[in-house]
């Protein structure tokens, strides 16, 4: 699924305890009480389809078309418009400036987050 774990995944790791050390855990667990359920939700929902998943990883190394998303997944061009539609309204993809689309920060920062949770997870399939 996700790449083996490599020096980016480590850096984001590291990152990730120096944050946490820097904040404290009783800040982490402030972040958690006032984090937005429904925001959260929606979110992780953006995402909760493999086609938007492969989508989204696509764009991470590099801008895309809309015909490299139909020919890449397979699928149609009704549905790759959804999935686009879904990711751009989460803010997760935008329309670059060359033409295609690319991911945006926040679209990048989930992304890693699920890869280092998918790591921590051993990336094992949960039934």
């Amino acid at each position: 699924m996700w790449p083996n774990p490599s020096h980016p995944f480590r850096q984001i790791r590291e990152n990730v305890k120096s944050s946490l050390a820097t904040r404290g855990e009783i800040a982490v667990d402030e972040l958690v009480d006032s984090m937005p359920e429904t925001t959260a939700a929606d979110l992780l929902k953006s995402l909760a389809n493999t086609d938007r998943l492969r989508m989204v990883k696509m764009l991470y190394s590099t801008k895309k078309t809309f015909s490299d998303f139909k020919t890449a997944t397979g699928l149609e061009a009704a549905s790759v418009n959804n999935h686009l539609k879904s990711l751009l309204n989460m803010g997760l993809v935008s329309h670059s400036d060359e033409g295609g689309y690319e991911l945006t920060k926040r679209g990048r920062i989930l992304t890693r987050t699920l890869a280092l949770m998918s790591e921590a997870l051993g990336g094992e399939q949960i039934d």
